[in-house]
């Protein structure tokens, strides 16, 4: 997205350079190796000069920006220090902007180490069929879809056409990891190790080897990654979310001192600033991420005339409750904000309901693989053909997903004389229309190739596959225990913690905006001595109506942006599972919120009299 928007605002704007040749020989002298590289990486691609260029248009938009807020503000304040707003927006817009691609690309680094463990164990299966290691290299291109992957496939296309060494090849794919790819250098080196071999036990010990080197290489980068998510964390715990919501209730307090906020103030400071801090800070924290493991991407489509239904009924519900006045003991400003969370959770649940269904089967699915090619290696190995073996696993996983599968398959080559292959991947039954995991897909494509050996070495290859899927699951439960209490507490605070904190502000808030807007009458009823006009405490505050609305976006803003953090975490990135998580967690957060602003509201009253 980045690099179209630099594409757009030089291909709109760029009529302004004069000599486009000069420009960009200007900039490459000037410009750091560290940003030419980083501008490499970035998909899809984009030059330095559309960068710089689109970093001086954004530069003048923040300035324009923050004239307007400091006049805003001047107005309100008169404070001179107020007029380097637009300054200070400018230059931290500048360089926001240029420091994107070496963020951006790190960003691609850290996501091509995670795909290292899925990419490199295709790698390691193929070579235990066949110990080619070109023919290893393109089948785990072909086989994922991770961009690792998609990078070790325009490595073996551009070698393919320049006619380069597997040597070049590897440092291609390779280099630009940097550092930190230097597990997954060892594991080829391991790989390369185990082509000299002339014993197969031997050569498969040497390539277990290196699928543990590359593990455990994930492993560390996993751990380190996990140590410094604690300060990141406890900054947007304690800034972003704690202080923000137990400061909104001294705002009436503190205008009693002589410092007001008004209702622009307050919207400007909770609803814009606040929200991109903590925005930054969790992309930040994001980018960061060095492995996932993403669950498969189903698009399953929601027919449209069920999302309308879903969005009318909202809309009844609405009416229905305004009509009937039921939610007379909140700010009237409630009833938009209601309706506007039931309409958005309609439409996200509409969408992911059915394909988080699916995901969670594909999951389901994943799980059950390297059980089922375990029990179906140990029927061959006792030296029974495929056919049986098929029968005998898929009765022993009656119930399962995977059992299903290959009943299927069975039934086909048994019925209908179909060959292994054909029974799985025809284009009658294939399996993607069954299951679509690539992992799975990928799995079954090498299992055919093992099967046209004899029974007893294919067996025996497929019980090893099982244990190199098991590694790799081993592994991804590993990196979630460790994110498991940062997750769980984020979550926690989005759908709990936070609108409970909320409703108990504002309604503390008002309650001390209501005693402020009784001691000032009470002072209007007293005659003036000499000449003395009173105080006027807090008369410009904001309404108790604007606390809950400002409140409330806050709240929902946090959620969303906190759930995006736990969902890149756990899923990495995964838009079906955001879109169900947020449809589930943005009424939860308006029922809580509401209803602790009711009942904290009814026990102060009680307490005061």
């Amino acid at each position: 997205m980045f690099s179209q928007l630099c594409n757009f605002i030089y291909d709109t704007f760029g009529f302004v350079i004069r000599d486009k040749n000069a420009f960009r020989d200007k900039l490459s002298h000037r410009l750091s190796h560290d940003f030419t590289s980083a501008v490499s990486l970035l998909e899809p691609a984009t030059s330095i000069e559309k960068i710089v260029f689109s970093a001086y248009v954004v530069t003048l938009i923040m300035f324009s920006f923050g004239a307007v807020i400091s006049i805003i503000l001047y107005t309100r304040t008169s404070n001179l220090i107020i007029l380097g707003t637009p300054f200070g927006m400018a230059i931290a817009g500048f360089t926001v902007w240029m420091e994107l691609p070496k963020l951006i690309s790190k960003s691609v680094i850290a996501k091509s180490l995670g795909d290292i463990p899925e990419v490199f164990n295709y790698v390691v299966m193929s070579m235990k069929i066949v110990p080619n290691l070109e023919m290893a290299m393109s089948y785990a291109a072909f086989s994922s879809t991770r961009p690792l992957a998609i990078r070790l496939r325009k490595s073996i296309m551009s070698s393919f056409y320049e006619k380069r060494n597997l040597e070049n090849l590897l440092e291609d794919f390779i280099d630009p990891l940097g550092e930190w790819g230097g597990h997954l250098k060892r594991g080829f080196y391991l790989i390369r190790s185990a082509l000299n071999e002339g014993d197969e036990v031997k050569r498969i010990i040497t390539l277990n080897r290196s699928l543990e080197v590359v593990l455990e290489g994930t492993r560390e980068i996993m751990e380190e990654f996990s140590k410094k998510l604690h300060m990141p964390t406890l900054i947007l715990y304690s800034m972003g979310i704690m202080i923000p919501l137990a400061l909104i209730a001294m705002i009436p307090a503190v205008s009693v001192m002589g410092l007001e906020i008004n209702s622009i103030q307050l919207i400007l400071i909770y609803n814009i600033l606040i929200p991109g801090f903590v925005a930054i800070i969790i992309f930040y924290i994001i980018s960061q991420r060095p492995v996932s493991f993403p669950i498969p991407y189903n698009k399953t489509k929601r027919p449209l005339s069920k999302v309308i239904l879903n969005s009318v009924l909202v809309v009844i519900a609405f009416i229905v409750i305004w009509w009937m006045n039921i939610l007379k003991f909140l700010p009237s400003i409630s009833y938009p904000i209601i309706a506007g969370v039931g309409m958005v959770s309609a439409i996200l649940y509409s969408h992911s309901k059915d394909a988080k269904k699916r995901i969670d089967s594909i999951q389901k699915m994943e799980k059950e693989l390297p059980d089922a090619l375990f029990i179906l290696g140990r029927r061959m190995l006792d030296g029974k053909s495929p056919e049986e073996s098929f029968i005998y696993m898929s009765a022993l996983m009656r119930g399962s997903i995977i059992g299903e599968i290959f009943q299927k398959a069975s039934i086909r080559m048994m019925c209908l004389n179909y060959t292994i292959k054909q029974s799985l991947f025809s284009e009658k039954f294939e399996i993607t229309d069954s299951i679509s995991s690539p992992r799975t897909i990928a799995v079954m494509k090498l299992l055919t190739d093992m099967l046209e050996k004899s029974g007893e070495a294919a067996g025996s290859i497929i019980i090893r596959t099982a244990d190199h899927l098991k590694d790799i699951d081993k592994v991804e439960e590993e990196m979630k225990k460790s994110l498991h209490s940062i997750t769980t507490m984020m979550k926690a605070t989005a759908s709990i913690f936070a609108p409970l904190i909320g409703g108990i502000t504002v309604s503390l808030a008002g309650i001390i905006h209501s005693m402020l807007a009784k001691t000032y009458e009470q002072f209007q009823n007293i005659p003036e001595i000499s000449g003395i006009s009173y105080i006027s405490f807090g008369t410009s505050l904001p309404s108790v109506s604007t606390y809950f609305a400002v409140v409330a976006v806050f709240l929902l803003l946090l959620g969303f942006f906190l759930l995006l953090l736990v969902n890149g975490i756990e899923k990495g990135g995964n838009p079906i599972s955001l879109m169900y998580e947020l449809s589930v967690t943005f009424p939860t957060i308006m029922t809580i919120f509401i209803a602790v602003y009711v009942v904290s509201g009814y026990l102060f009253n009680m307490l005061l009299g």
